[in-house]
């Protein structure tokens, strides 16, 4: 029975719990003479996960809705629903194909009460309402005292069968509760009262719920809908994995790795959870936790590090946007950055809003974070000295007005996502257009438009160049990492070398661009790859041998001979045979002087020798790099000027550097004055500078 006894006609067993029955058994049988055997063996055994206590397997009486004549319909009304990810609708495909009849029926002390009346006669009726059942009833009053029409009130009424006229009372089960959820869009929104209204809202554009979801809730809206309307109830599914720990596994409050989401929101902030969320890739477990909040808070403190970056300046420069004229200048600079970051910002625009359309939110995610790498690791650092200019420029000014335009738009942008730093972005930039007698500028980003791809802002041939920049410069960082020369260790030349194909035309500015931020003093584009490094190329004989068979001993022969030709687009051609790009690797190794380093069809190479000027200058660099540190631990602002002290463990040593770069030092660092020898100042450090040397300094306000 439902406590876990033997019912009547089980002889001695009969009141016995069935989990303290075993061992009877086995004497009884020993008594009757029909004992064999006795074995123990390991097997899994299902538990309540709540109690723990362990469960019983029972055979009861149910009620089932018969599927076979809905299946094909379902399934051809899910071939119509646009599903993501793509799995989710072939799941739903399997489950129909396996699903058995709907078992609607529960043992529960608590429900929606089936509507099937049985009289002592067997009779059935169904009572559609709760008009019909007042109406049939034998006493109305008890269905007028009925509190709501639950189990277990409604249990009270009793009914006169219309077939016999005995009494009749309600089967004591309750409904699956998936037949209240899958009969909501029609039970909810007037569909027998006012169709017209009804049809406005049906189907629904979206239903976003996890993944489990497949065999519930997408399930019965699907089983409701299709019979009554012939079609799905949703044009669009959105499904997502589970919420685990950081360890993938389900979190529960009995093992301890349970995080609620007060503590959570206090301590990582909604806008990291929020972006945590958008970022996950729907169709994997989302792994939770506070460790993977700190990745995401790394990524947005790269945005927020660039809008401190411009407060800071725009104050100093005193940047009003209200003279500033961001919107009617937009695009009129004729500095490549400036250019290549509006033309970034307006294919994000385009491409966030139709991936977000398309509930690709972890892509549209992915985009904006590269969109934060290229503007704060490359448009904000290639443009600091634009901003540190002094004076009335206008390559500085074009500066501010493309910055201020990049982030007061991505705080558009980015507002349905982190809604909190959106909003802290957009009010502190645009707080000076507000205000009495400024109407026109939305109070909160909010209330703003969202943001429009701009065709006239877009570039493809510029974004095209500046990512062959960007590729060019990790390459000559790979290579400087190879011979382990500091980038502030200035070299003589750097050469871009095609492998396929041909270099983007970078023009004077692009390639003054790699040169000052590789710190080398020259980039050329007129050697070939046979003159910077000699080739090897390894076949890949795993995927290549299963292709070519016999033929791979005589294409690998010619290659160690040297038998080949690199194609345009990066194939292979040795003999009669073409090799894929995945079928084989191609590596350099540099000519005497020189760091390679290579990928996707580009080669970078380095002059590696060092003059005694370019060792000089590169001390200088270390210097300033120094300086720079000690200002910061003073705790001095950015336009404190200072004056600089500086020792050297060479006599002689100090006044090289100074000889050429001191004026550079002093710029960079805004130093007023720099003494020779020791005295009294704020921070002090000593700077190594390599072969044993070092440089002491320190700093003063």
């Amino acid at each position: 029975d439902g406590a876990g006894k033997y019912i009547e006609g089980f002889g001695w067993l009969t009141g016995m719990d069935v989990h303290g029955v075993e061992k009877p058994i086995l004497e009884d049988l020993k008594k009757k003479g029909i004992f064999f055997r006795k074995e123990s063996y390991k097997h899994r055994y299902p538990h309540c996960w709540r109690c723990k206590e362990k469960l019983v397997f029972r055979v009861e009486f149910e009620w089932f809705i018969a599927c076979d004549e809905i299946r094909p319909r379902m399934k051809a009304a899910a071939d119509t629903v646009h599903w993501i990810p793509e799995s989710v609708g072939k799941r739903v495909q399997d489950w129909y194909n396996n699903m058995g009849d709907w078992c609607i029926s529960r043992k529960r002390y608590w429900g929606l009460p089936l509507p099937f009346f049985r009289c002592a006669g067997g009779h059935t009726t169904i009572v559609t309402g709760r008009a019909e059942l007042r109406e049939r009833a034998l006493d109305p009053a008890v269905v007028d005292g009925l509190p709501e029409l639950h189990r277990p009130w409604i249990d009270a009424v009793r009914i006169k069968c219309p077939e016999c006229g005995e009494a009749a009372a309600r089967i004591p089960d309750v409904g699956d509760c998936w037949l209240d959820a899958g009969i909501v869009p029609f039970s909810t929104m007037k569909y027998f009262e006012d169709r017209p209204y009804w049809e406005k809202w049906f189907p629904v554009e979206l239903v976003c719920e996890m993944r489990e979801q497949v065999r519930l809730w997408f399930y019965s809206l699907m089983f409701m809908s299709v019979t009554l309307e012939g079609r799905s109830p949703y044009k669009e599914v959105f499904s997502y994995e589970k919420v685990h720990d950081e360890d993938n596994r389900a979190m529960h409050k009995s093992e301890g790795n349970a995080i609620w989401f007060d503590e959570a929101v206090e301590r990582m902030g909604a806008d990291v959870m929020r972006w945590l969320y958008c970022a996950q890739n729907p169709s994997v477990n989302l792994r939770f936790g506070y460790h993977a909040a700190d990745d995401v808070r790394r990524k947005l403190l790269t945005l927020w590090n660039v809008y401190g970056f411009f407060i800071t300046y725009a104050s100093l420069d005193g940047f009003d946007p209200r003279t500033a004229r961001v919107q009617e200048t937009l695009g009129q600079s004729g500095n490549p950055l400036d250019r290549w970051i509006l033309s970034a910002l307006s294919g994000l625009i385009g491409g966030f809003r139709q991936k977000i359309d398309a509930c690709d939110f972890a892509g549209a995610i992915r985009d904006t974070e590269e969109f934060f790498d290229g503007l704060s690791t490359w448009y904000v650092r290639r443009s600091r000295r634009r901003f540190w200019r002094s004076g009335d420029d206008e390559d500085k000014t074009f500066a501010y007005r493309t910055l201020y335009y990049a982030l007061t738009t991505t705080a558009r942008l980015l507002a349905p996502v982190v809604p909190f730093l959106s909003e802290e972005i957009w009010r502190n930039l645009t707080e000076p257009l507000r205000g009495p007698g400024r109407a026109g500028t939305p109070e909160s980003v909010h209330l703003t438009d969202y943001p429009e791809p701009m065709p006239e802002m877009l570039d493809e041939a510029a974004n095209r160049r500046m990512e062959a920049v960007l590729r060019a410069v990790s390459l000559g960082r790979a290579a400087r990492e190879k011979v382990q020369i500091k980038v502030r260790q200035p070299l003589a030349t750097m050469w871009l070398v095609p492998l396929s194909g041909r270099l983007p035309d970078f023009g004077v500015d692009l390639l003054r661009e790699m040169g000052e931020e590789l710190n080398v003093k020259s980039v050329r584009t007129d050697r070939a790859a046979a003159e910077v490094g000699e080739a090897g190329i390894k076949l890949n004989f795993p995927i290549l041998g299963k292709r070519l068979g016999p033929a791979m001993k005589g294409v690998q022969a010619e290659v160690k001979e040297g038998r080949y030709e690199v194609l345009p687009g990066g194939r292979l051609r040795v003999g009669t045979h073409e090799i894929e790009k995945d079928e084989f690797e191609i590596s350099y190794q540099p000519r005497a002087g020189l760091a390679l380093a290579h990928d996707h069809g580009l080669m970078v190479a380095l002059e590696t020798e060092i003059t005694p000027a370019l060792l000089i200058e590169g001390q200088s660099r270390d210097l300033i790099r120094g300086i720079q540190d000690l200002r910061k631990r003073a705790g001095y602002r950015v336009e404190d000027r200072i004056v600089v002290r500086c020792d050297g463990s060479d006599p002689g040593l100090v006044e090289r550097i100074l000889e050429k770069h001191e004026a550079a030092i002093r710029s960079e660092t805004l130093s007023d004055e720099i003494l020779r020898g020791r005295g009294p100042v704020d921070q002090e450090t000593e700077i190594p500078l390599g072969q044993g040397r070092h440089v002491w300094v320190g700093v003063k306000r």
